[in-house]
């Protein structure tokens, strides 16, 4: 963004400005040309006419002349991710929406769950973890499963399950390799806080 503000009247007054120079000029070369003897109608010399022309001329110019060479004085604003207030804002929804979802999210009584959020303020999104296992952690190799949700949407992003030794996955768009998926999950719930 420039510096220098265009408007209008900006223009308008560099004519008006070109205007009176010209005539100041023009009057100013006549004084000129009698106090030098070349015109002798009129005896008194005005030569401060020529210079206040030549002074007005300049000034109605400078601005064309000028604004090419000005420096940026701000750089332009670059995109800027959330502040530390907002950013704490939203991981606290983000919270609240993990736990909703882990309402909505039903299982038996032989299982249990968990849900972890997460807020990615480099994109904006909200993800959210279900940990589904075994009520029983004997038998906790026998079923686990980790779904990952858009947390703003509840879209399902990610799922890798383990029941009894036979692990299937699930990426947005369809069945998926596992450690694709495994992945995916790492990548999406990593915490950026370090």
């Amino acid at each position: 963004m420039n510096s220098i503000v265009h408007s209008p009247w900006m223009g308008f007054a560099q004519v008006v400005l070109g205007l009176v120079g010209t005539w100041l000029l023009a009057f100013g070369l006549k004084s000129v040309r009698q106090a030098r003897g070349f015109d002798t109608a009129d005896p008194a010399p005005r030569a401060w006419r020529f210079w206040a022309g030549l002074v007005v001329l300049t000034a109605a110019a400078l601005p064309s002349l000028v604004a090419p060479l000005v420096v940026e004085a701000t750089p332009p604003r670059q995109t800027i991710g959330p502040s530390v207030a907002e950013v704490f804002a939203l991981r606290s929804k983000c919270a609240e929406l993990g736990e909703k979802i882990l309402a909505g999210n039903s299982v038996g009584n032989a299982l249990t769950q968990s849900q972890v959020s997460r807020y990615d303020p480099i994109a904006n999104r909200c993800y959210v973890e279900l940990d589904t296992h075994m009520a029983d952690l004997d038998r906790f190799d026998e079923y686990n499963a980790r779904t990952v949700f858009d947390g703003q949407t509840a879209e399902l992003l990610a799922r890798i399950q383990n029941q009894k030794g036979k692990q299937t996955a699930f990426l947005k768009g369809g069945p998926h390799d596992y450690e694709a998926a495994l992945q995916r999950v790492e990548a999406l719930m990593s915490d950026d806080r370090k």
